[in-house]
């Protein structure tokens, strides 16, 4: 497939890394021309997002039969019959794309946690739960399947953390996996622990989008 294959109207997806963060941007085609694809402004609130040189952009597009993707674009604004819109700049064929990565989002909230660790008991062939401990941390960033968080307390791999998150009066409640740590660096005591999820309430995934979205406002733009 190629840009002029694209169709007017049609839903896209822009998957856009900047400084260490993916947002995950949804828009319409508006037109296409050679290698280039126009589409619906992408805005938050009163500004228009502005493409930075250095983003990592990817465009997405989905046929019947699987994702396709192009890599390497390059985005700017640009007018067509005197209004504006998002331009992307695209090279030869889409590619197949396998959606492997969930879209981290920062988030930097302190919260109450419970760190638990299960035993397995041989002759019972059953779990036990060893400890069951109160601690703070703070949550770094979030996605879909998981959770960083910073704390002082000591956890282990495999050891299970719950949690609650709150937004609008509505409570998430979330367990995670501990999978992996590293030192915090400029601190003795915190670590930075890598979580995947194992239980999350329903909400949890428009609560990640919508957290997400009022990220992008933050994001440089212009009217």
């Amino acid at each position: 497939m190629t840009a002029a294959d694209l169709k007017v109207g049609q839903s896209i997806e822009i998957q856009l890394e900047r400084e260490g963060y993916i947002y995950h941007l949804l828009s319409k085609v508006h037109e296409t021309g050679r290698n280039k694809v126009y589409i619906l402004p992408i805005t938050s609130g009163a500004k228009t997002l502005r493409f930075e040189p250095d983003d990592e952009i990817k465009l997405i597009c989905r046929t019947r039969e699987r994702l396709l993707a192009w890599s390497n674009v390059k985005g700017g604004v640009e007018f067509l019959e005197g209004e504006k819109y998002h331009v992307l700049h695209v090279s030869g064929e889409a590619e197949s794309y396998n959606r492997r990565n969930s879209y981290r989002v920062p988030y930097g909230k302190a919260h109450d946690c419970v760190q638990r660790r299960y035993e397995k008991v041989e002759a019972a062939g059953m779990m036990k739960d060893v400890l069951h401990q109160k601690f703070r941390a703070i949550v770094k960033d979030i996605s879909e399947s998981g959770v960083a968080l910073i704390a002082m307390q000591t956890l282990e791999k495999g050891d299970f953390v719950e949690f609650v998150l709150e937004d609008e009066g509505i409570q998430m409640e979330c367990e995670a996996r501990v999978v992996r740590c590293m030192p915090v660096e400029g601190s003795e005591r915190k670590k930075l622990y890598g979580c995947t999820l194992t239980k999350v309430s329903r909400d949890f995934t428009k609560f990640v989008l919508e957290t997400q979205r009022k990220q992008l406002q933050n994001l440089r733009g212009g009217k």
